[in-house]
């Protein structure tokens, strides 16, 4: 019952956080690490049905930014990843620092990416998702808040393996 209850309880403060969205939000000092450990409580339920995660973090991977928005990417490309593994399958979470950059690296081990289609997954409205199941802004909103932390992001895609890196500028300021 105890473990139950913690369990419901890191559940419902990741939803908490998930869901509180503040349009006027500051930059702040963000820990990645504990904000994709959150994410990934989110979707604990359908992890434990067939998903191997790996995590390979750096102790501080701290950097200035949009706290809430960067929670949108990390939900989204999580979710993109398990959607492309079906749940059955491995998805490996990096964190690490590459010149200017604090890079995150979702690699999962899906059927990859089509070569026809690499040119548009970064276009709005673009999915290979069931109407129900995504809207195929995603990606688009990924790339954007990327590019509002002085970032980018990349992918690369082999059957057997995608990986989508995001790359985010370690030197904003704090308002």
């Amino acid at each position: 019952i105890k473990n139950a209850a913690e369990k419901a309880s890191r559940v419902i403060k990741a939803l908490k956080n998930y869901v509180h969205e503040d349009h006027f939000e500051k930059r702040t000092i963000v820990d990645v690490r504990s904000q994709i450990e959150m994410c990934l409580v989110l979707y604990q339920n359908k992890i434990k049905l067939g998903m191997e995660i790996i995590t390979e973090f750096l102790t501080n991977p701290f950097i200035v930014g949009y706290s809430d928005q960067l929670n949108q990417i990390w939900i989204n490309l999580i979710n993109n990843a398990l959607y492309a593994v079906q749940f059955y399958g491995r998805l490996i979470i990096r964190i690490f620092f590459k010149d200017e950059y604090l890079c995150i690296s979702f690699t999962d081990n899906g059927h990859g990416i089509a070569d026809e289609i690499k040119s548009k997954i970064f276009k709005p409205f673009f999915t290979t998702k069931a109407a129900e199941d995504g809207s195929g802004l995603g990606l688009d909103i990924c790339k954007k808040i990327a590019e509002a932390h002085k970032g980018k992001i990349e992918f690369t895609s082999v059957p057997g393996e995608t990986c989508f890196i995001v790359y985010l500028n370690r030197y904003l300021e704090q308002e």
